[in-house]
């Protein structure tokens, strides 16, 4: 490519990087003030994630997580804040989970159930089922509580590689 080719591509490169009209000086800067001085991201974020904390679709966890937003917003200034709504099925929330083994010895285990999982009557006594993969035991977890094995997963020790 000749250098006078090149020349006029950069100055009409340069011509194209102007910003456009209506913007101005003050109003970026009045943004990157916000930002730097006022913001609320990181309060806002710490509210969300260990005030409200995770939620599933159509669960209580949701219905208080659209009050905290609609609130946040109605107090930002913002108008015709609403919730829209859409068909999804049941909510499903875990209230309290637990899970013992009672032989050979007594031991609590750490358990959770997977989502939408139904709950029992009391307690469900079951056999175990010792499942390494992930897939598997995803799969069969998905059956109604109580109905067969408990199943349980657990990671592959790694070998220890010392210092």
């Amino acid at each position: 490519m000749n250098r006078g080719l090149m020349a006029a591509l950069l100055v009409g490169a340069a011509c194209l990087a102007v910003p456009a009209t209506g913007q101005s000086g003050d109003d970026t800067n009045r943004i990157i003030d916000e930002g730097y001085n006022r913001s609320q991201v990181m309060q806002t974020a710490q509210e969300m994630t260990d005030g409200i904390g995770p939620r599933l679709t159509n669960s209580p966890a949701m219905r208080r997580a659209e009050a905290w937003a609609i609130g946040k917003f109605e107090g930002w200034g913002l108008s015709n804040v609403r919730r829209d709504g859409f068909e999804f099925g049941r909510g499903w929330e875990i209230l309290s989970v637990s899970a013992r083994m009672v032989a050979p010895r007594p031991l609590a285990l750490t358990a959770i159930p997977i989502a939408w999982t139904p709950s029992t009557n009391g307690p469900a006594p079951a056999g175990a089922r010792d499942v390494c993969r992930k897939a598997r035991c995803l799969s069969e977890g998905r059956r109604r509580a109580g109905d067969g094995p408990a199943i349980l997963s657990r990671r592959q020790a790694r070998p220890w590689r010392g210092l």
